[in-house]
């Protein structure tokens, strides 16, 4: 992760909300295929909802694909083309 990517930051602490571990118990990190970490179906959900209450965003439909929540870093570049810039 790069110093100081807030965003991609917040999407892995909504990850780890929601699973803190794969489910082998080790670690993973943005890179990783979440599915490849065990994340369920229902975890999923959550997931996204996690990730739109850390970003105060609602995330359209059409995002809601599996290619966008991939990974904690597809995940953030999703979430940064949502955020409104300030």
């Amino acid at each position: 992760m790069a110093a100081g990517d807030c965003v991609t930051a917040k999407v892995m602490q909504a990850l780890n909300s929601v699973r803190a571990v794969a489910v082998n118990g080790a670690a993973y990190d943005e890179r990783t295929r979440l599915t490849d970490a065990g994340f369920t179906s229902m975890e999923m959900v959550k997931v996204m909802l996690a990730v739109e209450t850390a970003f105060d965003i609602m995330i359209p439909p059409q995002d809601i694909t599996p290619g966008n929540f991939a990974t904690g870093a597809a995940i953030a570049a999703m979430a940064r083309k949502l955020v409104p810039v300030t």
